[in-house]
């Protein structure tokens, strides 16, 4: 008899062992294959739509060409779904029918009942749930996990809908048996289903109904043996869709990126329902060291790492903030909605990002209890510095690393002793585009302060750090602001940190006055080879960072015409 338990027990761990030795079917990347396809016309967009919804139901039905593997699986399926609902009134009426087919809700022969859900599921068959036999906590002939979906869903409706304010999913009648919402336990993964638009909330004119899957074995690898973790945090998460639906289920703005403020939302939710949980901070090894990809870029783990952007908002201007981004989404695109509720803060999405962008510096090791609240336990350190200068004067142009629009870069300049004085950092970025320029100093006592340079309308500026060698650390930060909802390239720009020359600006020759014999000195450096100003911005007397004929004409305004003085 022992020797029979053995074998159970032996056969058991090595089930356990190798489901996660095993690559899995990836969701997501049999949709970036299909999306491949589609981009370099291979794919009509009817066969794109088709296919991704044969890939939210499984492998099966696919083309062996689109079957990826990997040892890990992003946590949900419903950016797949808003990409269906996005193109499909330009389906065709037999794609339609076949994709709702393909996604019409999984028949399942057991139901289990909580006051906001019904839960259906399977105890064998293709996705059986988790440990169907289990029925413990409580014994009431229901397996186990299906008691945790059900009380993980209804601390999620507490906190979101009764705590938070938002409005529960419309009633869908009698689909799926009763007016109760819809949870079914099915598939390797979870995502929330769009249905049809309701009338139920008149000032919610976009609301649709939906439902949800939540994967009957949800354990990944950073949770090998218990899917309880990742259940928790897919319960909420698509809850969070389903309410999301409520305010722009009917909605496609052609300029916005949908995906991500659906996305980064619904991760964010989860530190509200699941605050001890902390799954999210998993995603950040996919913001933090990637900082200069666009903030609203869609595909992908980014779009999950985004949640630190609503966490940096609700932890400045409370978390009703969101919900008030989400009415205003309802009349314009995510980002033009968030910039207008910050303006009645009187301040900008742009002003918050650089602030954002310097806040995500301190965390980890870092963390010096000013900013985020729990940034002490985020990953370890994965600032990324694109350049890193110890000696001076130093000077770098950033072209291909350079970040995104609401991306940011990190330069870091390490300081001794023996650099004496003020220091000048100087930055020239390309006037089509839009930047901001903040400095990070920290000193021997690990206390920091704080600058910000002032950029003129050609993207550049200068910024003084008195006092240079009292700085352990100067990190320049570098943010590339919202410049066009279609543009997130990389925007370049150059700089130069050295050692500050008192000079007056204007004054070219160096003699300390402002008189014909600068414009003289500026003419024969231009056109004849003469020496350069000394420093060279000292001819710089319009103040646009160049040297050039202009000057010359600005100079003689000033001198003759009673234009003004030059001086920034």
């Amino acid at each position: 008899m022992k020797k029979i338990v053995l074998l159970c027990v032996l056969l058991v761990l090595s089930w356990r062992v190798s489901a996660f030795a095993v690559e899995r079917y990836s969701l997501f990347h049999a949709a970036g294959l299909i999306e491949r396809e589609y981009q370099e016309g291979r794919l009509d967009l009817d066969h794109k739509c088709l296919y991704l919804a044969r890939a939210l139901r499984g492998k099966a039905d696919l083309p062996e060409r689109f079957k990826a593997f990997t040892d890990e699986e992003y946590k949900c399926g419903t950016p797949l779904v808003m990409e269906i609902r996005r193109n499909w009134s330009r389906l065709s009426p037999g794609t339609q029918q076949e994709i709702d087919r393909i996604l019409e809700r999984p028949p399942k022969p057991f139901t289990y009942r909580t006051t906001n859900f019904v839960i259906h599921y399977d105890t064998e068959g293709d996705y059986p749930v988790y440990h169907p036999l289990e029925d413990v906590d409580p014994a009431d002939g229901v397996p186990d996990y299906v008691n945790r979906v059900a009380e993980y869903m209804e601390r999620s409706w507490y906190v979101e809908i009764d705590s938070m304010g938002y409005y529960a999913p419309p009633f869908d009648g009698t689909e799926g048996g009763d007016s109760l919402y819809d949870v079914y336990i099915d598939l390797p993964y979870g995502y929330t289903f769009y249905g049809d638009p309701s009338s139920q909330y008149p000032d919610r004119p976009y609301a649709i109904t939906s439902y949800i899957i939540i994967g009957n074995d949800l354990r990944i690898s950073r949770y090998p043996d218990d899917p309880l973790p990742f259940c928790k945090a897919t319960c909420s998460h698509e809850l969070f869709h389903a309410c999301e639906f409520v305010f722009t289920g009917q909605i496609w703005y052609p300029e916005d990126y949908t995906t991500w403020l659906h996305e980064s939302c619904s991760n964010w939710i989860e530190e509200s329902v699941w605050d001890e949980l902390n799954d999210v901070y998993y995603y950040l090894n996919d913001y933090l060291p990637v900082s200069q990809k666009s903030l609203h870029l869609e595909g992908g783990r980014h779009m999950y790492a985004s949640w630190i952007w609503n966490q940096y908002l609700s932890e400045n201007y409370g978390r009703d903030l969101l919900y008030s981004i989400w009415l205003k989404h309802m009349q314009v695109y995510s980002c033009a909605a968030v910039d207008s509720v910050l303006g009645m803060f009187a301040t900008t999405m742009n002003d918050q990002f650089q602030r954002f962008a310097v806040w995500n510096w301190f965390t980890n090791y870092r963390d010096d209890g000013h900013h985020y609240s729990e940034g002490g336990s985020f990953p370890p350190d994965t600032t990324v510095y694109v350049a890193a200068h110890s000696t001076y004067p130093a000077s770098g142009t950033i072209s291909a690393a350079a970040a995104q629009s609401y991306g940011a870069n990190y330069v870091l300049f390490q300081t001794s002793l023996a650099d004496t004085g003020t220091y000048q950092l100087t930055f020239d970025g390309d006037s089509q585009y839009l930047y901001g320029v903040d400095v990070i100093l920290r000193d021997y006592n690990n206390m920091f302060f704080y600058l910000r340079m002032d950029l003129n309308a050609n993207q550049s500026g200068e910024l003084l750090i008195p006092h240079f060698k009292y700085y352990e650390k100067v990190i320049m930060v570098v943010t590339h602001l919202f410049n066009d909802p279609d543009d997130i390239d990389p925007a370049g720009y150059s700089y130069e940190l050295g050692e500050h020359v008192e000079f007056v600006r204007g004054d070219a020759n160096g003699d300390a006055v402002i008189d014909i014999g600068d414009a003289v000195y500026l003419l024969n450096y231009l056109f004849k080879g003469g020496n350069a100003p000394d420093p060279l911005l000292a001819g710089d007397a319009n103040c646009d960072s160049d040297v050039d004929l202009e000057d010359v004409i600005y100079l003689l305004n000033y001198l003759f015409k009673g234009g003004p003085q030059p001086n920034c």
